[in-house]
């Protein structure tokens, strides 16, 4: 709470004042928690933080919110979908990643809930949306939420399962139920793609097919052996 809540206000406080132009906030689609049926989780869709981390984004999220009148600089709250796709700091603690390191290394796979849902992206579509952002005119972006990512990358674990076993015919998957991670949306991105005209360039199946060649090309034959290198565990 007094790094991620206090701490991030008391930044925040900083900033009026020193000639700021924008001020753009990740946050998290993990806001949106667990949601029963099939509904698309909206920018005003009710928020359901279940980890302490998304509760401190929500937190944060109201507190710049808040501020509306009273800075001299242009916020912007992005709500991220989970990331995939290779990157200079690569994670293979997130969903897409992860499944396809394991399955790319011949180890037997175990997916809890398979049938949960949860939005997705590339890191390179995220940076490409900051840029949007940083480029857009006040008025589109001032004090607005986004969603970031498309409705193409709205997965089941079971459909990236099924995505990584058409590349990788012969992996070996187990299943199980209840697992420790509730979670389970699906996601809007109309506003962004009306707004700021953004779509991903990427789907899931192109990030599968990046891990895999990194493995073919050996720049992660150490992986296992460096596990807190390649995640935030």
């Amino acid at each position: 709470h007094t790094i991620n809540d206090v701490g991030i206000r008391n930044s925040i406080d900083q900033l009026n004042g020193i000639g700021l132009d924008h001020l753009v906030f990740v946050s998290t689609c993990s806001n949106y928690g667990l949601i029963e049926g099939n509904q698309l989780a909206d920018e005003n869709f009710e928020l359901k933080p279940l980890s302490l981390y998304a509760k401190s984004k929500v937190a944060t999220e109201q507190y710049i919110l808040g501020l509306n009148g009273n800075v001299d600089y242009t916020p912007t709250v992005l709500r991220f979908a989970t990331a995939f796709g290779l990157s200079p700091r690569m994670r293979f603690d997130l969903t897409v990643s992860e499944f396809t390191k394991e399955l790319a290394l011949g180890h037997e796979l175990l997916v809890y809930d398979a049938n949960t849902w949860r939005p997705y992206c590339h890191v390179l579509d995220f940076g490409r949306l900051i840029d949007v952002v940083l480029q857009a005119p006040e008025e589109k972006i001032a004090f607005e939420v986004f969603n970031v990512g498309g409705e193409v990358n709205n997965y089941t674990k079971q459909g990236i399962v099924d995505a990584i076993l058409e590349q990788l015919p012969n992996a070996k998957v187990r299943y199980k139920e209840h697992g420790v991670d509730p979670r389970n949306y699906m996601v809007d991105f109309s506003k962004v793609k009306k707004i700021l005209e953004f779509e991903p360039k990427y789907t899931v199946p192109n990030g599968i097919k990046q891990v895999l060649e990194a493995f073919e090309n050996h720049i992660f034959d150490h992986v296992d052996e460096q596990r807190n290198v390649y995640g935030n565990y």
